[in-house]
């Protein structure tokens, strides 16, 4: 009807208001000529609640009452984001180039710390009133927006803001923080940390503790290697038949490794590693004690309780360590934490000669059970927190079938394989070098050096690999290393050499075989996520160690079958070049097929 030619004006109401109001006058205009019941009807429209509980979950706008998208707010929300805007407020989002004003965040803001990591990776950061530019690493781009990273100069505040759920509230159990299919890792990147970084003296500590508490581990495991010759002597039994408590050892291990991630996703890996580390220092000290039964079965039992402990400490270490650590440092840590093992044996070898000498076989798992409860004691007073509450990670972390997702199953096999091979060629050598040693023409004090020296190339081993993984990358690093100790044994085996050189390529295929070991737990730290780390490292290490259990048993057959020891070391060179074919395979699959299509 509308105005007619007589003056009077009659309101038309339409059907649908509030489309004809949005053509006419706009959404604004819209709003307000409805009135308040017609706005409360809006209000109660499917999906206008998304929008309303979106507002409490966003920052305030500089604009009054309405969000960034110029839309008004309800009234009962606007006393919300007047309390939301007088929080103190962290300031990120500057422009680079200068101009523009910084987008406050409450700091209490669920999205807040994802935001500072955002903008950190794009390369800028506001903090207060000034603001810094940070280095821009190669390794910490895996997550940038569509794989690209903003330039210096680029406005990296509004490409880089975290998208919440559209509900914009943050329920129990779902991160605040949608992931995107182009958040995942690509070729040649690294994950990247999700917490901001912490003091250095936290780090130091974490890192410390936790290779003197895999020293202590390596120390112990060859503890009954370079102790086998004095006990066959004393107890006037071949060297043989102690098989048996080493092979049990390395089965206790395994167990150790198998559920030490459930448990440090459950207690946390603070609690398993001090509980792990006190745990083998009392059955060691418990061998100790029963050691004048001169009892193989006695032996093998309180080995086995020893190798629990044992296999519970590493993976705990190395993943404390980690999460304590930047993402830049993920390798460099692991590998420190990892060498823990090698100086051990080393220390083992250099001085288990002269132990054995002075306080006899009794003497050194005295000492060898003695120190883990004085270390236990120090790291329960300085050992750092977990960065995950216990429990949190419980549900995901103990869940080994996120080993063997579509994502990661092909590299999780050939980091098993790996594992399994260069273990068994590893621990064949470094349970029967000292008696290998003997069969080559040394006296008994002397067989522990060659363990020594063998111990002592892993150690040179794993600081090589950090080098070389820094510049050419985990995995062709692994195809370095198992050359190099297919290489040496094949030397040991078949080059008739003098004893200082035959010491030297001894300790150059303990550079190959250890490095390798080294190497296969850095691998699995860089393939798994933070949540399955524990677990992924303890499955790594748990086939690795069940090579550790095969090898054992397989140079005890051999030494029955009084095979000659040059023999039995071109034997261990088999399943190093079976290693070497799954680190090439590895290598080929991660240089030249993106993470999302691998498995």
């Amino acid at each position: 009807m509308g105005g007619g030619r007589c003056g009077l004006r009659v309101l038309r109401v339409p059907a649908r208001p509030r489309a004809h109001h949005r053509r006419r006058r706009g959404r604004r205009g819209a709003r307000r000529a409805l009135g308040r019941r017609g706005r409360a009807r809006l209000r109660r429209r499917p999906g206008a609640a998304h929008r309303r509980r979106a507002l409490g979950g966003r920052p305030p706008h500089r604009h009054g009452h309405h969000d960034r998208r110029g839309r008004p707010a309800p009234r009962r929300d606007r006393r919300r984001l007047h309390e939301r805007a007088r929080r103190p407020a962290v300031r990120t989002g500057a422009r680079p180039g200068g101009g523009g004003a910084a987008h406050a965040v409450p700091a209490d803001h669920p999205g807040a710390a994802r935001r500072r990591h955002l903008l950190r990776r794009s390369g800028t950061e506001r903090q207060g009133a000034g603001r810094r530019v940070l280095p821009r690493a190669r390794d910490a781009a895996g997550a940038g927006a569509r794989g690209r990273r903003a330039p210096a100069g680029h406005r990296a505040a509004s490409r880089y803001r975290p998208r919440r759920h559209r509900c914009g509230v943050r329920r129990p159990g779902v991160p605040a923080v949608r992931r995107r299919p182009h958040d995942r890792l690509r070729r040649g990147e690294r994950p990247v940390n999700d917490t901001p970084a912490e003091p250095r003296r936290v780090l130091w500590s974490a890192v410390v503790l936790a290779f003197l508490a895999v020293l202590i581990d390596g120390f112990d495991t060859a503890a009954l290697a370079f102790s086998v010759p004095s006990l066959a002597t004393g107890w006037g039994l071949e060297e043989a038949a102690f098989t048996a408590p080493l092979v049990l050892t390395n089965l206790g291990v395994v167990v150790g490794y198998l559920y030490s991630g459930p448990l440090s996703a459950r207690l946390g890996r603070r609690r398993v590693l001090i509980g792990g580390v006190a745990f083998f220092a009392v059955s060691t000290l418990a061998t100790a004690a029963l050691l004048p039964l001169e009892s193989i079965a006695v032996l093998s039992v309180t080995r086995v309780l020893t190798g629990v402990g044992l296999g519970a400490v590493l993976p705990a270490a190395v993943a404390l360590a980690t999460d304590h650590s930047p993402a830049e440092r993920h390798e460099r840590v692991s590998v420190t934490v990892t060498l823990g093992l090698a100086s051990g044996a080393t220390l083992g070898g250099v001085f288990g000669g002269r132990m054995l000498d002075a306080i006899g076989p009794a003497g050194v798992f005295w000492v060898a059970g003695g120190a883990p409860l004085v270390l236990a004691a120090v790291m329960l007073w300085a050992l750092p927190a977990d960065r995950v509450p216990a429990g949190a990670r419980a549900r995901e972390g103990e869940r080994v079938g996120l080993l063997l997702r579509p994502g990661v199953r092909t590299d999780t096999l050939l980091i098993w394989l790996f594992s399994f091979m260069a273990f068994l060629s590893a621990y064949t050598l470094q349970s029967w070098v000292p008696t290998l040693m003997t069969d080559f023409g040394f006296a008994e004090s002397e067989a522990p050096m060659g363990l020594a020296f063998f111990s002592f190339g892993g150690i040179v081993g794993g600081i090589g690999l950090i080098w070389l993984a820094s510049r050419i990358g985990i995995a062709p690093s692994l195809c370095v290393t198992t050359i190099v100790g297919a290489a040496c044994a094949f030397t040991v085996a078949r080059v008739e050499l003098p004893d200082a050189l035959l010491f030297l390529v001894l300790a150059g295929t303990g550079a190959g075989l250890i490095g390798s070991q080294i190497g296969q737990l850095t691998m699995a730290v860089s393939v798994y996520p933070a949540a399955t780390r524990t677990t992924g490292v303890g499955w790594a290490a748990a086939l690795g160690r069940a090579g550790s259990i095969v090898g054992p048993a397989v140079g005890g057959v051999l030494l029955g079958l009084s095979l000659p020891g040059r023999d039995i070391v071109l034997l261990t060179t088999v399943p190093v070049l079976a290693a070497l074919l799954a680190a090439v395979v590895l290598w080929r699959r991660r240089a030249g097929t993106p993470a999302a299509a691998r498995g």
